[in-house]
């Protein structure tokens, strides 16, 4: 009788009938814990998935900007290029 999961289910309510209602608050907290912290684990691996994204389309963007402003040095003036790429004068000058 057991093996079935409703009869199961059916069993374990009738036996948690006679908690008291702080104890079924307790046990529903219990049973809802590894499920919040599935979720919560779940959200901050989407989060940090998300940022380390950001941060490598920030990155190749910058670096692109690097690779313009190289091919523009000897064609350009260093003003003109940073305000092109918004690179700094300083960082243009340091990539000769």
């Amino acid at each position: 009788m057991e093996s079935v999961p409703a009869i199961s289910h059916a069993v374990e309510v009738a036996k948690q009938s006679k908690l008291s209602r702080k104890d079924l608050k307790l046990l529903e907290k219990r049973e809802m814990f590894p499920q919040d912290s599935r979720n919560a684990l779940r959200k901050a691996k989407q989060a940090g998935e998300e940022r380390g994204l950001q941060k490598g389309i920030r990155l190749g963007m910058q670096e692109k900007a690097k690779e313009i402003a190289r091919q523009l040095l000897n064609v350009l003036d260093v003003e003109t290029i940073s305000h092109t790429t918004r690179l700094t004068i300083e960082g243009i000058q340091n990539l000769n």
